[in-house]
């Protein structure tokens, strides 16, 4: 009964329902998709806290404390602003679709609200909540997955890989034991990366 529990939760809650919210979603707000994530953070989390008695609670909290967002904060400004300034250089900066390089510091500023609408919770759910709850449903495997599965509403398949890509290397470094500041930071910077670019 449990198995198939946790079969239903996945099938239905991490595929078919943002399979649904995709159809209704663009990028490159994906509002859907957020209102989504913090609602299914809050929903899943609460029942995890009550089967792990605080387990899972301590390792969310870890990452708000200041030894842990000081430096993600640092990370995330430091090498935004340095991605800037090569991206401009290159031609590639793009922010938000305008046709030139301006809303530097703006563009900048998106990193924060990227952390707190998308990457942060994302990371809860597939660095945290996921290994604890489907141990023997390859969770190494699933969160690259998923993590490309949050961007189907931009119905593009570069967009797709690319997040397929970056899921892959957030899985790897999450299995480093790296701290969860860690892959929310490089998240952020990923996805920011994706609206403020424009590759040749």
């Amino acid at each position: 009964m449990e198995r198939r529990g946790r079969q239903f939760e996945l099938l239905f809650g991490f595929l078919f329902i943002p399979l649904v919210v995709s159809t209704m979603d663009r990028a490159p707000l994906f509002l859907g998709g957020r209102i989504l994530l913090w609602g299914g953070l809050y929903v899943l989390m609460s029942l995890q806290f009550q089967r792990d008695q605080g387990a899972l609670s301590s390792r969310l909290k870890s990452v708000l404390r200041p030894s842990a967002y000081l430096p993600a904060t640092a990370l995330l400004l430091g090498v935004g602003s340095a991605l800037q300034i090569l991206f401009v250089q290159l031609g590639w900066w793009r922010p938000l679709g305008h046709t030139h390089s301006v809303a530097l510091v703006p563009a900048l500023l998106l990193l924060p609200l990227i952390v707190v609408t998308t990457a942060f919770p994302m990371e809860a759910l597939l660095r945290a909540y996921l290994p604890q709850r489907f141990p023997g449903f390859a969770s190494w495997l699933l969160p690259p997955f998923l993590t490309a599965w949050f961007y189907l509403g931009a119905w593009n398949w570069s967009t797709f890989l690319l997040a397929l890509g970056g899921g892959v290397v957030l899985t790897l470094i999450a299995r480093t034991r790296a701290p969860l500041w860690v892959p929310v930071a490089l998240h952020a910077l990923g996805a920011w990366l994706l609206l403020c670019l424009r590759l040749p």
